[in-house]
C-alpha cells in the first residue's frame, strides 16, 4: 500500500521560500531558499535543507489539518487578486504517484480558519527543524572600514560557512568564469527616519570578477588557480573580499549594507547541494565629508 505525503510551500522574500514535505515513514524535510520574513522564525542568514523524523501521531495530525485546509481552499477557489500576488501552496498525495489534491491561497488575503491552523502548525514545525540541519550554508559579513569619505569605495568581508553536519559544495565567486557567474550583489540603504525613505537612497550593485577575491586560500589552492567550486567540510568556510571598483555617489550619513550570494546547484551532486539566495547583513557604515 502506497504511503502518503504532505507538501507545503510558503513564499518568503523574493525569490525565496520555505518548502516542506512530510511523510509518515521519513518524517519532515524542510528547505529554506531565501531570507525568512513575516513569520515567527529567526532569520539566521542561512539557507539549505533540514530533516528530522516525526512521531506517527504528529504526522497524522498534520495530515488531518492539511485535508481541512485543502477542502477550505477548494471552496474559496476563484478569488480575484491583483496581478503578481504570491500564493502559499499545499496538498496531499501518495508516494510514487502524482499529487492527489493541490490547493493554493493568496498571501495578500487573511487566511481563513482551517488554512491558518495548518499554516501555523507547519511554521511551528519548521521552527523546530532549524535544530536539525542536513545541508546548510550560513553567511556573515562586515563593512571595512566603518567610515568612508564620498570619494572612497565600499569594501566588505564575506564569510560563507558550512553550518550543517555533512560536506557541501558551493560555487566560488572569486573563481567565476564570467561576470554573470559571480553571483554576488551588494545592497546599500541609507538609514533614515520612518516616512523619510527614498528609493534613490538604496543602491544595488552586482559584482564583477575584478571586485571579488578569496582570502586565505587553502593549501591546495595556493600558488595555482583557484577552484570554481569548493567543498566545505562541516564547519569549513571560505572568506571573500568584496571591493567595489565603482562610485556609488553616496551622500554623508549612516548606511546599512547587505550581501546576497546566489547559491547555484549546477554540476553539484544533490546530497552536497545548497540552493537559494543567501542574504547576509553586513552591518552599518558612515560616509563623512573629507576634512
Amino acid at each position: 500500500m502506497a504511503s502518503w505525503f504532505i507538501t507545503y510551500e510558503r513564499p518568503m522574500a523574493p525569490p525565496g521560500s520555505i518548502k516542506q514535505v512530510i511523510t509518515p515513514d521519513h518524517g519532515c524535510l524542510l528547505k529554506i531558499t531565501g531570507s525568512v520574513v513575516g513569520v515567527d522564525l529567526p532569520d539566521r542568514a542561512e539557507i539549505g535543507r533540514y530533516a528530522t523524523p516525526l512521531p506517527a501521531a504528529e504526522a497524522e495530525t498534520l495530515k488531518a489539518l492539511a485535508v481541512s485546509a485543502v477542502d477550505e481552499a477548494s471552496a474559496l477557489k476563484g478569488m480575484t487578486v491583483p496581478r503578481g500576488t504570491r500564493f502559499m501552496t499545499f496538498g496531499l498525495g501518495r508516494t510514487g504517484e502524482d499529487i492527489d489534491s493541490l490547493a493554493s491561497f493568496p498571501m495578500s488575503e487573511s487566511f481563513p480558519q482551517a488554512i491558518k491552523r495548518f499554516d501555523e502548525s507547519m511554521l511551528a514545525l519548521a521552527k523546530r527543524m532549524l535544530d536539525h540541519p542536513q545541508a546548510t550554508l550560513r553567511g556573515t559579513a562586515i563593512c571595512e572600514p566603518g567610515t568612508l569619505t564620498p570619494q572612497e569605495n565600499l569594501a566588505v568581508t564575506l564569510t560563507l560557512r558550512n553550518s550543517g553536519p555533512a560536506p557541501i559544495r558551493i560555487q566560488n565567486p572569486a573563481a567565476a568564469a564570467s561576470d554573470e557567474k559571480v553571483g554576488l550583489q551588494v545592497t546599500v540603504d541609507k538609514e533614515l527616519p520612518p516616512g523619510k525613505e527614498d528609493e534613490g537612497d538604496m543602491k544595488f550593485v552586482r559584482l564583477t570578477r575584478g571586485e571579488v577575491s578569496q582570502q586565505k586560500p587553502r593549501e591546495s589552492d595556493r600558488g595555482g588557480a583557484l577552484r570554481s567550486m569548493v567543498e566545505l567540510a562541516p564547519g569549513g568556510e571560505i572568506v571573500l573580499s568584496l571591493r567595489l571598483q565603482r562610485r556609488l555617489y553616496l551622500g554623508t550619513g549612516a548606511y546599512r549594507a547587505w550581501v546576497t550570494y546566489e547559491s547555484s546547484t549546477e554540476n553539484v551532486p544533490e546530497q552536497a547541494a545548497v540552493e537559494g539566495s543567501l542574504k547576509v547583513p553586513a552591518g552599518t557604515f558612515s560616509v563623512k565629508a573629507k576634512r
